[in-house]
């Protein structure tokens, strides 16, 4: 019984953990926060505590049978982060000219994009629900974008 009072109670403090992921490239940072299956991406150093995150933001839904978060952060040399979105739960709250999202309306262009990068991310970083296979991307395509965990 103990046992099991154990893992309730660990699976409900898991389950009310925000993590919060920081992509940094060029001095500009990009904070993302995980609940549930949601991500918020914001743009600035922000957490739940002692720096809150702005009111506009752009959000990742993927919860459901197929639900999954996937899409590229695009450092702009103008300071602005592009959310290029490889799946349709992006949306995008409130307005920051400086963070903004994006897709391709056709895949053959798509495919001509990830195609150019692919080896050669640079100011570029994937972003997926699924962080191992996010960072595996990111290193194996040498994005120099600075992601801590």
């Amino acid at each position: 019984m103990k046992r099991v009072m154990l893992l309730i109670f660990f699976a409900g403090i898991s389950c009310t953990q925000n993590r919060i992921v920081h992509y940094e490239y060029d001095n500009v940072v990009i904070t993302r926060v995980d609940k549930s299956a949601e991500s918020f991406f914001y743009y600035g150093i922000c957490d739940d505590k002692s720096n809150p995150c702005p009111k506009s933001y752009i959000r990742a839904k993927y919860n459901g049978f197929d639900g999954s978060m996937g899409g590229y952060l695009i450092f702009h040399p103008n300071d602005k982060v592009e959310i290029l979105r490889m799946f349709r739960f992006f949306e995008d709250t409130g307005h920051n000219s400086f963070l903004y999202l994006s897709e391709y309306d056709d895949n053959y262009a798509l495919n001509r994009f990830t195609d150019s990068i692919r080896g050669d991310y640079r100011n570029r970083a994937w972003i997926s629900d699924i962080l191992s296979e996010e960072k595996e991307q990111n290193d194996k395509n040498n994005s120099k974008v600075m992601t801590v965990y």
